[in-house]
């Protein structure tokens, strides 16, 4: 069994990789149903175990960061099912309290040998990953995104980046341990991650990484402890250089990409204004890219005509701070969970009374190979440092990868609760078989219902390519039968209501865009609802649909010439020149010849109405 539990632990991580469109609309979609789908096998194998074997030691179910964290994902639940619907989010947070349990099942099974494998496949993926990295940038292997050279596996290189800043606490752990051939390979193996980590250019992975060799390398050689044998002047000279290091490093990272740093500074800014207005309840978990989007674009409506756009003002999907989107979605009791649960994680070993069994040091039965907590540590630090500036529970390998570390940090023993009363060991077997029926009959009905789930989002790729082919009609009907299945699916609103479009249906496809509306404030959910009203002659709707989609991503072109175009057919003139002189202005991006082709029809529409006599202008 021991040897199964590993394979299909490996098989999770391995299915966190997956990113591809062959199947589904969304490519991070295939990496997201084959890993709730595998894990909830995982946990029902493992929940066997509590059927079959009496429990070595319970301890890490009474841990603190698993209580906390067991309180954080039924707080989403709760709040779901009460404020607002379950989502793709909820579903994922429910996934990855299922494999916690199972990972804290499995740790209390098996030996640290098998620990040692799992380190071992994220070692081997990451390197796997840095070589596809490698292969892209010599443009041996095409890249899975246009818009960028090197991405990985994953059509987002940020994931990639952040993976592989997660697989250097065990690769560079591994290297310390091995000696000889192997320990060559390995030290190849990281300048291999480590090149990558430059060339996917994500600053928020380097930071990630920094912060995990930092962790380990002071463990190592035992930096702290040298350091307080230092002279006074050394110590201040040290503390002076780092400080200076940090500050030349972070003024590097700001320029780099100072538009995503822009963009970035305005998130959190207006997600801090969310906050305030819903301090409580928040917006909803899975619903802060409508709700941000439509609050930033009422923000921006509301400035003056001579103001320019804040930089960096644009669609956003997340806050790119975990804490911030959390609390926009969850409220301040989400925030305080999430808080409670990282500073657990990271404070707890340096003020535990048994801080000689904390992450320097470890803590394990004599019999067995030391656990590698520090290992864990670092990788939770990263995990948590990287979390403060991009997005980390929505990007599901590092995810996995965390939630592997913080299960392991957490059997340490400076994480336990003393239990309130004592039971005995004959109703604590009789708890856990119970225990166990119930996980395995729950991991069982949520793996059937999550394939089926699964199965229609791939039906719904093969809907959508038949209607690209001409087979609208049919392609209609079958987009009925998945009503059911994909209700609360954006893509599957959308996808349909562009079938409806295309056949030219107007008024079906404004209720079917109402309804993707509902669920997410896309741009192009909100230029389609203007074109289907345009078409069906009621302008007067049409035109706030338009305005509200060019305010979404207000440096997009195509909603502005559409409004420019109705302002023309309905004689406004004065909106026509204001909306013609800001097409003009704004600059160039995306589709470059498209947007030129606007900026040319704005040109040629004003020197046609500065001809017109003032009898022929309509005011």
């Amino acid at each position: 069994m021991k040897r199964f539990a590993t394979l299909l632990l490996a098989m999770v991580l391995i299915a966190s990789q997956i990113n591809t469109h062959r199947h589904f609309i969304n490519a991070s979609l295939a990496a997201y149903y084959l890993y709730i789908i595998v894990v909830t096998g995982f946990t029902a194998f493992c929940a066997v175990w509590l059927l079959k074997r009496p429990v070595r030691d319970p301890q890490p179910a009474y841990s603190w960061p698993f209580v906390l964290y067991t309180l954080f994902t039924a707080y989403v639940v709760i709040s779901s099912s009460l404020f607002t619907s379950f989502t793709y989010k909820t579903t994922y947070a429910l996934a990855g309290l299922l494999f916690v349990i199972g990972l804290l099942i499995f740790i209390n099974r098996v030996d640290n040998h098998h620990l040692k494998w799992i380190f071992n496949t994220i070692i081997a993926l990451g390197v796997l990953q840095a070589g596809i990295c490698l292969l892209q940038w010599l443009t041996v292997l095409p890249s899975t995104n246009r818009l960028f050279v090197v991405t990985g596996s994953w059509v987002n290189p940020n994931v990639t980046a952040m993976f592989l800043a997660l697989s250097i606490p065990p690769l560079l752990y591994t290297l310390f341990e091995r000696k000889g051939k192997l320990q060559g390979v390995l030290a190849a193996g990281l300048i291999m991650v480590v090149t990558a980590l430059f060339l996917l250019k994500c600053r928020t992975a380097l930071i990630g990484s920094g912060v995990a060799a930092c962790i380990l390398l002071t463990g190592k050689y035992q930096i702290a402890a040298r350091f307080r044998t230092y002279s006074f002047f050394k110590r201040f000279t040290i503390v002076a250089g780092t400080i200076a290091l940090f500050t030349l490093l972070t003024l590097w990272l700001y320029n780099t990409k100072k538009a995503s740093t822009e963009s970035r500074k305005l998130v959190w800014a207006l997600s801090g204004r969310m906050i305030t207005e819903k301090p409580l309840t928040g917006y909803g978990y899975g619903q802060f890219e409508k709700h941000y989007n439509l609050f930033q674009a009422t923000y921006l409506a509301q400035l003056s005509g001579n103001t320019p756009l804040p930089e960096g003002a644009g669609y956003v999907n997340m806050a790119y701070n975990e804490l911030l989107e959390t609390t926009v979605e969850g409220g301040l009791p989400a925030l305080l969970l999430e808080v409670c649960f990282g500073g657990c994680l990271l404070l707890f070993p340096w003020f535990s009374r048994k801080k000689k069994q904390s992450v320097a040091t470890g803590a394990a039965p004599k019999e067995t190979v030391q656990v590698p907590y520090q290992v864990a540590y670092a990788g939770v630090a990263a995990f948590i440092t990287m979390s403060l500036v991009n997005f980390t529970f929505q990007a599901i390998p590092v995810y996995c990868v965390f939630l592997i570390y913080f299960v392991i940090l957490s059997t340490n023993p400076v994480y336990n609760i003393r239990p309130l009363v004592r039971i005995s060991i004959r109703w604590r077997q009789a708890m856990l078989k119970i225990a166990g029926i119930i996980l395995i009959a729950g991991n069982g009905w949520l793996m059937f219902h999550w394939y089926k789930e699964a199965l229609a989002q791939v039906l719904l790729k093969k809907v959508v390519i038949m209607a690209k082919r001409g087979s609208l009609t049919e392609a209609a009907k079958r987009m009925q039968l998945l009503h059911t299945s994909l209700s609360n699916a954006e893509s599957f609103w959308r996808n349909y209501a562009y079938i409806l479009l295309v056949s030219h249906k107007y008024q079906q496809a404004i209720q079917v865009l109402k309804k993707a509306s509902a669920i997410s404030a896309d741009p192009d959910i909100h230029y389609a609802l203007g074109y289907c009203y345009e078409q069906t002659g009621t302008w007067g709707q049409a035109i706030p649909e338009y305005q509200l989609a060019a305010h979404l991503e207000p440096q997009r072109l195509k909603p502005r010439y559409a409004l420019m175009k109705l302002y023309y057919r309905s004689g406004d003139t004065l909106r026509l020149i204001s909306m013609a002189n800001q097409i003009i202005a704004l600059p160039s991006k995306g589709n470059i010849e498209e947007a030129n082709g606007y900026k040319t029809e704005a040109s040629k529409l004003l020197h046609k109405i500065k001809n017109l006599s003032p009898a022929d202008k309509v005011f």
